[in-house]
């Protein structure tokens, strides 16, 4: 019996002897192929995404810095007074009226603008005035209602008045080189610088025959009971130059020419 055993033992670690593998209770998982080894990421991707980082921050913070009083985040959404106010401005600008055109000036109207400059330069007001050095020798229009005096020197004396006059509504005045000429509450410009009027009825002033009044008869009444009518020569103003005066109560005729002047003080003068 023991031989026959070890002869099996033999047969069995021969040299033809297929490999033996014991049994297994379960089945083992098949090893999975070899994963290949992950790549690492690129540095200008790492820098990129530190960038984007930061501007995220900034951006954040931004929006925190424009908060207003009341807390809240500031809008680029404008509010409804803003949307308001700007329809309004739109509204005022479209209904603005655009400048009318200007046409350009005639040569008449020019002529007449450099007239009136020139009769605002030669205008004077109150003051004593040296004639010939300060205004020129000439005719003089005056206007308002003041006192006048011509006078002959400086002196201050009465034997330096030539002449003078309370006068109302105007007057005309003649003055010479070297005389003073005293005004005072009334202003005076050259006598070619007034325009008259063409009227046949005339009140307090002084006039030009033929130029500021038509030659004529005259009916002059007073309704004062006081008043004055007097014809000159000239308007120096001087007791030589007076053709005919008179005072008048109630009415009167007078008859003048042309070059004559007419001195008028509380009546009224209708071309009869």
């Amino acid at each position: 019996m023991a031989k026959k055993a070890e002869s099996t033992s033999q047969n069995l670690n021969g040299a033809h002897a297929e490999p033996y593998y014991p049994p297994t209770t379960s089945a083992s998982p098949s090893p999975s192929p070899e994963q290949p080894p992950k790549k690492p990421m690129p540095k200008w991707v790492k820098i990129v995404a530190i960038v984007f980082v930061v501007l995220v921050l900034i951006g954040a913070a931004s929006t925190c810095g424009k908060k207003d009083d009341t807390g809240s985040a500031a809008s680029s959404t404008p509010t409804k007074s803003e949307v308001k106010k700007t329809d309004d401005s739109s509204k005022a600008t479209k209904d603005e009226p655009k400048a009318p055109v200007v046409p350009e000036k005639t040569e008449e109207e020019k002529a007449a603008e450099a007239r009136a400059q020139a009769k605002a330069d030669a205008t004077v007001s109150s003051g004593t005035y040296k004639v010939g050095s300060e205004i020129p020798a000439g005719q003089y229009y005056l206007v308002g209602s003041g006192y006048f005096a011509i006078l002959k020197d400086s002196s201050g004396t009465l034997d330096a008045i030539i002449a003078n006059d309370n006068f109302s509504g105007n007057s005309i005045v003649d003055l010479a080189d070297g005389q003073y000429f005293e005004l005072k509450g009334a202003s005076m410009y050259p006598i070619e610088f007034y325009d008259p009027i063409e009227k046949t009825e005339f009140k307090d002033g002084m006039y030009r025959v033929g130029i500021d009044m038509p030659a004529g008869e005259y009916k002059v009444t007073s309704s004062s009971g006081y008043g004055y009518i007097e014809v000159t020569s000239d308007a120096s103003h001087t007791l030589g130059a007076i053709i005919t005066n008179d005072l008048v109560e109630d009415s009167t005729y007078q008859t003048v020419s042309e070059g004559q002047y007419v001195k008028l003080s509380e009546v009224t003068a209708t071309l009869a």
